[in-house]
């Protein structure tokens, strides 16, 4: 049985306000207005951490501040978007804060390998899930519209979860309907080109072993409205 993700809903909402978020597709905003500016005679305090709240990037020892319009802004450091799990020293997704830049945000534990992989639709790759509660992160780019299945199935005597993030690592499905040895699959629908969700798979069973985890087409739906991707604010 395949879940099927929503994706239209989930990644509509737009950081800047009230207009469609088609105006701002790569939308970014600087530290808001009535958020305390810092006293240069006042004592310096030591710099903040990763996911320490702060309101603008001088406050963080990474010297970035980034969060979403009406939640805390959190301390940041950038990252790569086209090396796969490039957050992995932080536990966190590599998601757009505007400008074409991108932060590390958010919470995610894969475990330290190196089995991560970029992949698009029609592509597939084998990983070995060890030791147990390991887990790989595939950020994959939507680029064809239409139905994509994505599928995780496992060696003879593992079992495996299928969770699915949105382009700022906030959780929108998972699978986990069956057992060891037998597939898990998410399904969406990609309306607009340009985007890309993260798929995680993850061991819950008891033993370790290999899984192919595929991306594929498996339908070409009518036209549906535009969705603009997600990105997250900064503050300087």
């Amino acid at each position: 049985m395949f879940r099927f993700l929503s994706l239209a809903l989930l990644l509509a909402g737009c950081p800047g306000g009230g207009n469609s978020p088609l105006d701002k597709p790569d939308a970014a905003v600087t530290l808001p207005p009535d958020a305390p500016k810092p006293n240069p005679d006042a004592p310096q305090q030591p710099l903040k951490g990763y996911g320490e709240t702060c309101t603008n990037g001088s406050q963080c020892a990474g010297g970035l501040c980034i969060g979403e319009q009406g939640s805390p802004f959190k301390c940041s450091i950038p990252c790569n978007i086209e090396i796969a799990n490039d957050c992995r020293a932080v536990d966190g997704f590599c998601v757009p804060i505007g400008g074409g830049d991108h932060g590390c945000f958010g919470m995610i534990e894969t475990l330290n390998d190196v089995d991560d992989a970029i992949l698009s639709v029609g592509d597939n790759a084998t990983r070995s899930l060890t030791p147990l509660g390991d887990a790989d992160m595939f950020l994959v780019k939507l680029n064809q519209l239409g139905k994509i299945r994505f599928t995780a199935t496992p060696s003879a005597t593992i079992d495996v979860k299928l969770e699915a993030y949105d382009m700022v690592g906030a959780p929108i499905g998972s699978a986990n309907n069956v057992g060891p040895s037998l597939a898990e699959g998410l399904e969406t629908d990609v309306q607009q080109i340009g985007g890309h969700m993260f798929l995680v798979v993850r061991n819950v069973g008891t033993s370790t072993g290999n899984f192919t985890f595929s991306v594929t087409k498996i339908a070409t739906l009518a036209p549906s409205p535009s969705i603009a991707p997600r990105s997250l604010e900064t503050a300087n």
